[in-house]
């Protein structure tokens, strides 16, 4: 500390020359992780390390043996203790480095804490000398613009003579192979995307995030298809499977419905997005409290129609405006109670939005998930769609409609939709009406033209007649 800057700190808290003589003190820096590393290698990720430099004490720890392979959050899990004066050298640079291969080794950012503004400050003593904060610390770089990261990291400072606590033990979670079982059971209030009025529905589920090393991470499945749902409503009862590990960083569930068709690329529907990192983080707080670890009987986390805790909140539709002769006005969607006596079920009714409807519910998917460790799915395995072992839940068939060959009728409809076979069936009866019509005018026209004809013929012969004696008369 320069000369100047010591006597103002004297001055400060009102202390003589004597007042602040060098004291011993121990100084342990915490580094748990980074967050949001800007990335530096062509494939958009880096190899991270960390230095530690007391400046101007030669005092530096850190190894570019310990950086982590091919990652944009880091965890460190370091511990740094070293002994200094103060007042003196206060400057603790943390110090983040990309690792290459072949040396030259970038420097991604660079943080520092002022060791004497806490030491000194009678309020950081008072609060946070036994308990120091947890701090997410800016990383920053001359050669950059804007933030390159951050460290989360901790610092404690003691008097060298006092009775110094024991150093914590830090150490990264253990990363756990976890199962999800996510059931699709029904879909309510589609919007209809066939002529006909039906939809040939079906989901596409899809598991995306970033696993501990922020490496992205995903997988696809589909469910099978409920062809002709009319009335806006399927039926599924599907179980789709993945894997994963944790912690997670993000994860999140998007769950897609579609139309399929049979020429050209399906229709989208809609889409919910359920977050999952909740779940996965008191999975991994139960899996830590419990004894028995993953095998706990405790050691599950799930979410369906008794279980709302991690339930995304089921939005209102948004108010629209609508233009007329009386200017515009606001209209606040009415209730539907039929959403009260349709809410039964298994699972949570998540709502279906389009990017391109303005926010508009585009239908509502019922979907439950449930998150245990593999450990424990494999002693009590469940099977996909609705194959055996089907529990947990155990999933009944799908109500689907299906074509009688005795009922031509009601088969046209389930194939075509109810508008669509109402108009077929209403030009059948049209076009039957038209012929019957056009048979009966065939016969009117029939009788009329062979009375016309009878008529034409009585009197053409009744004239014919009348004039044969006359001639004959003549002739005598």
């Amino acid at each position: 500390m320069p000369l100047t800057d010591f006597k103002k700190l004297q001055r400060l808290i009102g202390g003589g020359s004597k007042a602040l003589l060098p004291q011993s003190v121990i100084v342990r820096a915490f580094v748990v992780r980074g967050k949001n590393i800007r990335p530096l290698d062509p494939s958009g990720l880096c190899d991270p390390y960390m230095k530690v430099d007391l400046l101007g004490t030669g005092k530096r720890f850190g190894n570019r043996r310990d950086h982590v392979k091919e990652t944009l959050a880091p965890w460190f899990y370091k511990m740094f203790q070293f002994t200094t004066e103060l007042p003196g050298s206060s400057q603790l640079q943390f110090k983040l480095y990309d690792w290459d291969k072949n040396g030259g080794d970038d420097v991604i950012g660079v943080n520092t804490v002022d060791l004497e503004d806490r030491w000194f400050s009678p309020i950081w003593k008072s609060q946070f000398s036994e308990t120091p904060p947890l701090e997410l610390r800016t990383l920053l770089n001359n050669d950059a613009t804007g933030s390159q990261g951050s460290l989360e990291l901790w610092v404690e400072m003691y008097e060298a003579d006092e009775n110094v606590p024991r150093a914590m033990k830090i150490a990264p979670p253990p990363v756990i192979d976890v199962e999800l079982r996510v059931v699709i059971w029904r879909a309510r209030k589609m919007v209809i995307k066939d002529i006909g009025g039906n939809n040939d529905l079906f989901f596409k589920v899809g598991l995306v995030g970033l696993d501990h090393k922020q490496t992205r991470f995903g997988q696809v499945q589909e469910t099978d298809t409920h062809y002709f749902a009319s009335d806006g409503k399927g039926s599924f009862n599907y179980r789709i499977i993945y894997r994963f590990s944790i912690p997670v960083t993000k994860a999140k569930l998007r769950v897609s419905a579609y139309d399929r068709d049979l020429i050209g690329s399906n229709d989208n529907i809609g889409e919910a997005i359920l977050p999952l990192s909740g779940m996965c983080n008191e999975l991994m707080r139960l899996i830590q409290a419990a004894p028995d670890g993953e095998l706990s009987g405790n050691a599950e986390v799930k979410m369906d129609a008794k279980n709302q805790k991690h339930a995304p909140p089921m939005p209102k539709d948004p108010p629209f405006l609508s233009c007329g002769e009386d200017g515009v006005s606001v209209n606040f969607p009415s209730m539907d109670f039929g959403d009260v006596l349709d809410a039964g079920g298994e699972g949570h009714w998540s709502p279906l939005y389009h990017p391109s409807k303005d926010d508009r519910k585009q239908g509502e998917v019922e979907v439950s998930l449930t998150l245990l460790p593999v450990r424990r799915a494999d002693q009590r395995p469940v099977g996909k769609a609705r194959d055996q072992p089907n529990r947990d839940p155990e999933l009944p068939a799908a109500i689907r409609a299906k074509l009688n060959p005795f009922d031509p009728i009601g088969s046209l409809i389930t194939i075509m939709g109810p508008n669509m076979a109402r108009n077929i069936i209403l030009a059948l009866c049209i076009l039957a009406c038209l012929a019957v019509c056009c048979s009966l005018a065939v016969f009117i026209i029939n009788d009329v033209l062979s009375a016309y004809i009878n008529i034409a013929i009585q009197q053409a012969t009744g004239a014919g007649g009348g004039m044969m004696p006359a001639g004959g008369g003549l002739g005598k």
